[in-house]
Parts: structure tokens; sequence; C-alpha cells
């Protein structure tokens, strides 16, 4: 038999609940889901911690693609938000998620973010593991290195062609005709 928590005592439980559901979002998603959703996740945190009195970072529209593609696919992360204080509503026919606690319970999300960032961290320590994910980021580092010289060697030319234009090979040189003929320059 499953015990029934009251409110109350959810209430006192909240840091077991935030603690267990992003562990839960963790364990259930590959790890490109898991950081796709993470990333997103901490930036919804970081809004609302860095803009504490502005009351758009504390609404999250659930048919918002990026929420819907990167968070709401990741399963448990519903949970997970919920668990760090958000409440899921119905407004105007419209799903969204709410962060309307008083301002002295900002420690549900300051525990989820670091949570989200302790599993962040353990999926990109890995990654760093990995031969394959090693010469990936090699040749992404090898392919920026490339680009950047071929940017500068066309604004180079570019200033060239403009400050010293060459000559159109199609052009004939310009004729000049006197009393006696024509003559070539």
């Amino acid at each position: 038999m499953t015990h029934k928590w009251s409110i109350s005592e959810r209430e006192e439980h909240w840091t077991d609940v935030v603690v267990a559901n992003v562990s839960a979002m963790h364990t259930k998603n590959a790890a490109k889901v898991y950081l796709s959703a993470a990333m997103l996740m901490i930036k919804l945190t970081d809004n609302i911690l860095d803009n504490p009195d502005d009351r758009k970072y504390r609404e999250i529209k659930l048919r918002n693609p990026r929420i819907r593609d990167e968070v709401l696919k990741c399963d448990g992360a519903e949970d997970a938000l919920i668990g760090m204080g958000w409440t899921k509503r119905v407004i105007d026919m419209e799903e969204k998620m709410f962060w309307d606690r008083p301002d002295s319970d900002f420690e549900r999300l300051k525990l989820g973010k670091t949570e989200l960032v302790k599993y962040v961290s353990m999926i990109r320590e890995k990654a760093s593991d990995d031969p394959k994910e090693r010469e990936r980021r090699e040749r992404e580092e090898i392919m920026k290195v490339i680009h950047t010289d071929k940017e500068a060697r066309l604004k180079k030319y570019a200033k060239k062609e403009v400050t010293n234009p060459a000559p159109c090979p199609n052009t004939a040189p310009p004729v000049l005709i006197s009393e006696t003929g024509p003559k070539h320059s």
C-alpha cells in the first residue's frame, strides 16, 4: 500500500521530490534528449532568478515549439518542473505552467538547477572520455579554423579587388582615331 502524502507532507519533502524527479529525468532519457531539456530548463530557472520582479519569466506556454520539442519530449521533465515549484493550469484553453510561488521559495528552483547541472556535467564528462566524441570535437575545431581562415581570405581578396580593380580580360584596348587612321594604344 502506497502512502498518500498530504499537501503539507509534500511541502516538507520537496527537496526529495526535486532530486528524485531530476534523477528520473536523467535515467529515463538518452543523453542528447536530457541535455536539450535540461539546458532549456536551466535557462528558464536562470531567467526567474536573474529577474525576480519580471512576471513574463514566470510563465511557460506549453505550446511553445522549444518547450514542446525539447522539454516535454523528455520523459520526466514536466514532473521535474512541478517538483521545482511550477504549477500547470489551463487558461483561455491553453496549457501553461506558472511559477507563482513566493520569492522565499527560490530554493526549489536553485536546487532543481543544481541537480540539472550535476547531470549535465556528468554527461559531458562521460562524453569527453568517449573517443568518438573526442574525434567529433576535433573535426569540429578543424572546421572552425578552416572556416575562419576562408572568411579572412575572402575579406582580404574583396579589399584588394575594391582598392585595386583588375582590368577586365575581355575588354579590347581603346582605339584612338586620328587623321591618319586608327591607332591602337
